[in-house]
């Protein structure tokens, strides 16, 4: 059992450590001395709180990773770890687990050259996790103790205080030179999907199949009903906001098929859920980056979170759209991602897109994204799927709408590719759902299962 009591002791300890004014006045590598046992508890902590919040053993594993870098820094802090297989291993392992990466060779040279290999991934951790401290309070005091570890390191690297170089899975393919890598024209788009750092409990779709489902129609289409709603680009050309975008524009198919007018979001609305599930911080001070100054935290978000969110707080936060939960949907599987289209109204799609798609961006509706090169990390993206034909699924991005094929679903919303695949579940989207497969569908245990995850879903009568 976690003892909650002590953890929270440890976060106290921490801080009061690190705020007293001999810490301060005292060499980096007195404050790490000081703060070591405490750090060592808290690594050993978080990694037994792994079974309740997956985020936690990812943290554990980033605070593990500066303890070696700074364990060979400042040696006289006694247990020393080897700056070289140790670090190695651990960088490996944070590598793997935010970008889904194979193993790297060893990085050469000093700690502090190591360092600048873990450092882009530490603070994306930071900013993860921040991001999903309204869900767990513990989440976000671990990412306080790793930033201000990560301060500690960047004053005996001499690391600039400005941030990373943008971590791949953020960067954004707006704003470059007339012909950038791979002939990548300027655009007016931005991007912004990133891997789960950790998956979490989820049910799937297939899971609550009968026998007696019956087929999807051939054919459906939700946006007639949504179009206003669905030729919002919500910030998606200037934020890497791809995951809130595609959240919006799925209210808006929601609201518009309940028989509503569909709900916009005002630019308001999409900068707080931004700020609250991806940790964006409006008024950051600028940065120097290769293409111009930029936000340090316009670091995109990844769909687990943003679920999850929705379903405890709502999107905006407080207010009805609040979905009764969400369910991972097979993207091998044409019938299984048609039905649950069918059935909900929608499909979130999460991809790595490869540079085919996007060089040059569309400009208009009516584009095909069919499978083509290889998915390419930095091109994290974010889509609704809002209808179906025999051909594909109907997408919604930037304010457009286009065709994913079958064969793209297949090759690119995999996991192992790097994708995602989920329908969400309003409560207004059950009960209509029910009128469709009244007998091909759990409809009993998939509301309790959601209740079970925290829900609080009306009964189907």
């Amino acid at each position: 059992m976690i003892d909650e009591k002590r953890l929270n002791e440890l976060f106290e300890q921490f801080e009061r450590i690190n705020a007293t004014p001999t810490s301060a006045a005292a060499s980096p590598c007195a404050t790490w001395i000081a703060l070591r046992p405490t750090v060592v508890e808290l690594i050993g902590v978080l990694d037994g709180l792994a079974l309740i919040f997956p985020q936690a053993k990812v943290a554990a594993e980033a605070l593990q990773a500066i303890q070696a870098i700074l364990d060979a820094l400042c040696p006289s802090g006694g247990n020393v770890v080897a700056s070289g297989q140790r670090a190695d291993e651990l960088l490996n392992r944070l590598r793997a687990a935010t970008q889904g990466g194979s193993p790297a060779p060893a990085t050469a040279g000093s700690p502090c050259a190591k360092w600048a290999s873990v450092r882009p991934i530490v603070v994306e951790i930071v900013s993860v996790l921040r991001g999903l401290a309204s869900l767990s309070p513990v989440l976000g005091k671990a990412a306080d103790v790793l930033d201000s570890l990560r301060a500690l390191v960047d004053q005996l690297c001499g690391t600039a205080a400005a941030g990373s170089s943008a971590s791949a899975a953020t960067v954004s393919l707006a704003g470059r030179s007339a012909t950038g890598p791979m002939g990548i024209r300027p655009q007016a788009f931005k991007l912004g999907r990133k891997r789960p750092i950790a998956r979490g409990p989820r049910l799937s779709l297939r899971n609550y199949i009968m026998r007696a489902m019956p087929a999807p129609p051939p054919s459906c289409d939700y946006t007639a009903a949504a179009s206003s709603a669905l030729g919002e680009v919500y910030l998606n050309d200037s934020l890497g906001d791809c995951v809130i975008a595609g959240m919006a524009h799925i209210v808006g198919v929601l609201t518009g098929n309940a028989g509503m007018s569909p709900y916009q979001y005002s630019q308001s609305d999409i900068v707080a859920l931004y700020s609250a599930i991806g940790g964006y911080d409006p008024n950051a001070p600028l940065v120097p980056g290769p293409d111009g100054p930029y936000n340090p935290t316009d670091r995109g978000c990844d769909e687990q979170t943003a679920l999850n969110y929705w379903q405890n707080y709502g999107a905006p936060a407080g207010s009805t759209h609040k979905i009764a939960g969400w369910l991972a949907v097979n993207p091998s599987d044409p019938n299984e991602y048609r039905t649950a289209l069918w059935l909900f109204e929608n499909l979130y799609f999460g991809f790595e897109m490869p540079n085919q798609w996007i060089t040059p961006f569309p400009s208009a509706s009516g584009f095909v994204w069919n499978g083509a090169g290889p998915p390419v990390l930095k091109n994290g993206h974010c889509v609704a799927g809002v209808g179906y034909t025999v051909a594909g699924v109907k997408i919604s991005t930037w304010g457009m709408s286009g065709l994913l094929t079958d064969a793209g679903i297949a090759k690119y919303c995999d996991q192992s590719a790097g994708g995602d695949l989920y329908t969400v579940v309003s409560q207004d989207a059950l009960n209509q759902s029910t009128g469709k497969a009244p007998n091909g569908f759990d409809w009993s245990q998939l509301v309790a299962d959601f209740d079970s995850m925290g829900g609080n879903v009306t009964p189907i009568t």
